[in-house]
């Protein structure tokens, strides 16, 4: 039977909360899986206001497009800021029992869980325990837009440093479930804390630029159904891979991808949109760290200032520069060539 997968909304055991484990199923309603991502946050924790306007208008959130080509977005956020990440390593420590007050110091912050399971059909269900090789869902405090969280893999005893196949399978999942055009999936290889990945969650209202750009195609598999673009006429080097059926190979040779390119030392950073179908790699220069959503065109700005003086060719110029160069980019290229024809034989 194929496994499904489960989502915990955590209650949790000092707070005398309950911990809720939901399981995937194809057929489940993205209304009912958005509910939990948008109101977890407000009902649990009470830190997640409903009204995203009323927020935007209380924390200074401004937002505007710029350019009429690329089409870039910048975020006037002045109560942001990039101290959130590293908290995440000290707070997920060693697992040494699957209870959450054994494992897991973020009572507050933790929203649910996401797990594998055997059932049939996606269901929650409340559980005391923090299952091994999840996903957990954090409350992020300082957020750039409407449910905006953490997504930690979670393992007993030990810390998650590379992306492998179960997991992304897992969060791809889970961008599926919500079934929501505006729902993407973020994660950068230079912005993982040095013992913890993690990914970003969050509902962007228009689309990102590198999704706005015209494709070329050059690589296809009819076996897999996979399909590799070349984005064009985007500042980052940035490839897509699209699966018209078959799920799986789309998760695994990411998933084989992205630990060739850490061997290789190069940067890159995973976009996963149109509800799960599409999974963009941005790739960098290693010198350069720039945030996923900064290389997919979003950018923040805590003053008025440098928010009112962004133009295109400046943000463009930015992007050039963190770029990975033509050569790499092609050598990339005949890596994903490679690894997807050995998929087929």
């Amino acid at each position: 039977m194929r496994k499904k997968v489960s989502w915990i909304p955590y209650s949790l055991l000092r707070c005398r909360r309950i911990l809720y484990h939901f399981i995937y199923c194809d057929k489940t309603s993205h209304s009912f899986c958005s509910l939990i991502l948008f109101c977890s946050g407000k009902i649990v924790c009470g830190k997640v206001v409903s009204n995203m306007t009323s927020q935007h208008l209380k924390l200074g959130f401004y937002m505007k497009v710029i350019g009429d080509s690329l089409k870039f977005i910048a975020q006037l956020n002045q109560s942001w800021s990039k101290t959130h990440t590293p908290t995440l390593e000290s707070k997920i420590g060693f697992c040494r029992k699957p209870s959450i007050a054994d494992s897991v110091e973020l009572y507050e912050e933790l929203l649910f869980c996401m797990a594998t399971h055997g059932k049939a059909k996606s269901k929650l269900i409340p559980s005391a325990f923090v299952p091994n090789d999840s996903v957990l869902v954090i409350l992020n405090e300082t957020p750039i837009d409407y449910g905006h969280v953490f997504l930690v893999p979670f393992r007993w005893n030990s810390h998650v440093k590379h992306l492998d196949a179960t997991f992304l399978a897992m969060l791809v999942k889970m961008a599926v479930e919500i079934n929501n055009h505006s729902f993407h999936l973020l994660h950068g290889s230079s912005s993982s804390i040095s013992s913890q990945l993690y990914f970003e969650a969050c509902y962007f209202s228009n689309p990102l630029a590198v999704e706005l750009m015209p494709l070329e195609t050059f690589f296809t598999d009819e076996q897999t159904g996979i399909r590799i673009c070349a984005v064009l006429d985007y500042p980052i080097k940035t490839l897509l891979f699209e699966s018209n059926h078959n799920f799986k190979a789309l998760v695994d040779i990411v998933s084989r991808i992205s630990s060739q390119l850490l061997e290789l030392n190069i940067t890159y950073n995973i976009l996963v949109s149109d509800r799960g179908r599409k999974i963009y790699m941005l790739l960098q220069a290693n010198f350069c760290s720039l945030s996923a959503w900064e290389c997919g065109g979003y950018f923040l700005f805590n003053s008025q200032h440098e928010f009112d003086k962004a133009t295109e060719d400046s943000i463009f110029d930015l992007l050039c520069g963190a770029s990975l160069d033509t050569e790499g980019f092609e050598m990339v290229q005949q890596l994903c060539c490679n690894i997807v024809a050995s998929f087929s034989i």
